[in-house]
């Protein structure tokens, strides 16, 4: 199936929303508050694949055209990460990147594609605390921020919490006229100044997105607001905003938030610090239980995508085809020849395990099992539809490049079969799969197989006791 993209808006988010809690761990990437706020900036899309699985992507550099994906969502990954390879390879759209990875969706992925860097930036881990704390701020490690409230307490009697019903439209107004007050005390980059625009647009849409709006007032002044989403048994504060003339104002609020909310949740989540250095230092002292780290994944071996062996007609006489039941006799025989695998410098009795056999099955398994955990593709070659060799690809590195190897029967040499079968499969990694680099190498005494390499136009490396080595750049 060919997937299609289309953008997301309240409607869509609150149609998925079950679906992308189901995913959340704690992460504030994977509520509907940052997906709705932060769409105009990232461009979020979303493809359904059914009615229980779906993709979710979003342009994270803005210096690029490509998009970075989430892990797929419902209740089937291997399928979304099948057609989501699919989808890659058709569009080229090299290479892929995933973003916003819990480390169990990491592992699943490094598993998965086995060629891959990852990394995640401080900068955007989300500080997750234990609700209690706040309702409580014992001991001495918030023994500042409970000195802080306390005295808030003390010196501003009058003022008062409350939770908004939503339908007081001029209670409304009256918090964007806060935020536009709030965005002009501060000096904001890019980003923060984006934040503020939306959190407008948020305070719009709250009934919507059945969101809850808390709001600190001093008589009839709103001196702070704070934007809620309860997710499961987390709470995520997606907007928080305090007049910081009050002094102890927001150990004072996020306290009464923590309290209202103490038989809801049991954990808040105060998201990222963009970093500011001072958000840090600020989110820090609050004392975080855990770091939400997001991870970025990026793929960087093309072949990786290949999810299913497509059959190649070379030309009128010669085709390549996936292994069959019925190949199995004759790839056994081309396996076992003594004669080929000398001129291969191989031994595959290196390669079995105590006790196992090395009969057609073996054979035929080690071929599937290859292409199950994306080692390598092979490919039976037809002459006139007489099974004639293999032609392989192994050895995917992280450059992007692979390690080809062909191998003939006897009585088919001198048919051009080589050099056809493998020039027409370097064109498909290229042109299709957008291969950066393809090794060969031959057996020293093999002087047919140097000969074609040479032929293909590889360029000689190095050479050792027993093999000599070549490389073809394709792009």
């Amino acid at each position: 199936m060919s997937l299609e993209f289309i953008d997301i808006d309240i409607d869509l988010l609150n149609r998925i929303e079950k679906d992308l809690y189901k995913e959340n761990s704690f992460m504030c990437d994977y509520t509907k508050g940052i997906l709705i706020m932060w769409n105009d900036f990232y461009k979020y899309q979303v493809a359904f694949i059914d009615d229980n699985n779906f993709i979710l992507r979003a342009k994270f550099d803005e210096n690029s055209n490509n998009y970075s994906y989430y892990f797929p969502f419902g209740d089937d990954y291997l399928k979304g990460l099948k057609i989501l390879n699919e989808y890659i390879l058709k569009k080229k759209e090299f290479p892929l990147e995933f973003a916003c990875l819990s480390s169990e969706h990491l592992e699943i992925l490094r598993d998965y594609y086995k060629n891959y860097y990852f990394t995640y930036d401080r900068m955007w881990s989300d500080y997750l605390y234990l609700n209690n704390d706040f309702v409580e701020f014992k001991g001495k490690k918030y023994q500042s921020k409970r000195h802080h409230k306390n005295r808030f307490s003390k010196n501003y009697p009058n003022v008062r919490f409350i939770k908004s019903s939503l339908e007081d439209r001029d209670e409304i107004s009256k918090c964007i006229d806060f935020i536009d007050e709030f965005k002009k005390s501060k000096i904001f980059n890019r980003i923060g100044e984006k934040e503020e625009d939306e959190a407008k647009y948020i305070l719009n849409k709250l009934k919507e997105l059945n969101f809850e709006l808390y709001i600190l007032y001093d008589e009839d002044k709103i001196i702070g607001l704070s934007v809620v989403e309860i997710v499961n048994d987390c709470l995520f504060d997606h907007i928080e905003k305090c007049d910081k003339s009050y002094d102890g104002i927001y150990p004072y609020f996020v306290n009464q938030i923590a309290t209202f909310n103490k038989d809801r949740v049991k954990y808040f989540n105060r998201e990222d610090d963009s970093g500011d250095l001072g958000l840090r230092y600020s989110k820090e002292e609050y004392h975080p239980i855990e770091m939400i780290d997001k991870i970025a994944l990026t793929v960087l071996n093309n072949l990786t995508y290949v999810e299913e062996i497509n059959d190649f007609n070379v030309n009128h006489e010669i085709s390549l085809k996936k292994i069959r039941e019925i190949d199995k006799r004759d790839y056994f025989l081309l396996s076992t020849d003594k004669k080929r695998n000398k001129l291969r410098g191989y031994d595959y009795n290196k390669d079995l395990k105590p006790g196992q056999i090395a009969d057609e099955n073996y054979f035929y398994d080690v071929v599937l099992n290859d292409f199950k955990a994306k080692t390598g593709i092979s490919w039976m070659i037809f002459y006139q539809d007489k099974f004639a060799g293999e032609i392989i690809i192994y050895n995917y590195k992280n450059d992007n490049s692979l390690e080809l190897g062909i191998r003939i029967k006897e009585e088919f040499e001198g048919k051009n079969i080589a050099f056809s079968a493998v020039s027409y499969l370097l064109k498909w990694l290229k042109e299709e799969v957008k291969l950066s680099k393809v090794n060969m190498k031959c057996f020293k005494e093999n002087k047919k197989s140097d000969a074609l390499i040479t032929r293909l136009n590889f360029e000689f490396l190095d050479e050792d006791e027993t093999f000599k080595y070549f490389e073809l750049t394709l792009n």
